[in-house]
């Protein structure tokens, strides 16, 4: 056996063979084999749904963490194209109520190209959808795709006053913030100066900041056109 520092990790390790360049440890190597595999699926998957392949690879590279999650979500709402029918999260609840499954489902993906797809809230409505057709294995790689756009969001900030989170949808908001294990008692709006923002005000006696200026600018001119 030889002994390495695994390339990924830092930590020590052994080996069967005399290493030639940088290697992994045996359960660093297995991640990664994983990490692939998942990969593989999620490609497979997105070129199964209804999207665009211009949309889908975005989605990929959203949730893959090749693109910076906050940058993205901030063109999106300059570009006009985030979900806008309603506020996000009541829209969606609303679209349920109101329609049969396999109508909310085809709904919902031809609303995805106006920025949808970047909302880990209706990836999770998207995949309870597909799990009420009987499509067991798409539903769970929709709700991956949940999971993984709502980490990379946790990842792009701290939720702070100083350090707010942004999300395409109110929706997204409650998803991570139970995605910290925590429950908002209170939902408020802070104004600092021009930006505006959502604090929600949690169980546990902490705070989530949420900078919802560009979203609230953007219903402010929406409001005017149709007036």
């Amino acid at each position: 056996m030889y002994a390495i520092q695994c390339s990924q990790c830092g930590q020590g390790g052994e080996v069967q063979t005399q290493p030639r360049g940088p290697k992994l440890r045996p359960a660093c190597n297995s991640d990664r084999n994983r990490n692939e595999k998942v990969k593989r699926e999620l490609r497979d998957f997105l070129r199964k749904t209804p999207l665009p392949d211009p949309v889908a690879q975005q989605v990929y590279r959203l949730v893959m963490r090749k693109d910076d999650y906050r940058e993205h979500v901030e063109e999106l709402i300059a570009q006009e194209s985030v979900f806008i029918s309603g506020h996000g999260y009541n829209a969606v609840l609303s679209i349920r109520q109101q329609l049969a499954v396999e109508a909310m489902e085809s709904k919902l993906w031809n609303l995805a190209p106006m920025g949808l797809y970047a909302s880990g809230h209706v990836w999770l409505v998207l995949s309870d959808l597909i799990q009420a057709r009987g499509d067991y294995p798409g539903s769970v790689q929709a709700s991956t795709v949940s999971k993984l756009l709502l980490s990379a969001a946790t990842q792009s900030a701290a939720g702070t006053e100083l350090d707010p989170y942004l999300t395409p949808v109110v929706g997204d908001q409650y998803e991570l913030l139970h995605l910290g294990l925590r429950s908002s008692v209170e939902r408020t709006v802070e104004r600092r100066r021009k930006q505006v923002f959502d604090v929600h005000r949690c169980e546990d006696g902490s705070e989530a900041w949420f900078d919802v200026t560009a979203l609230i600018a953007f219903h402010e001119e929406l409001s005017k056109r149709r007036g």
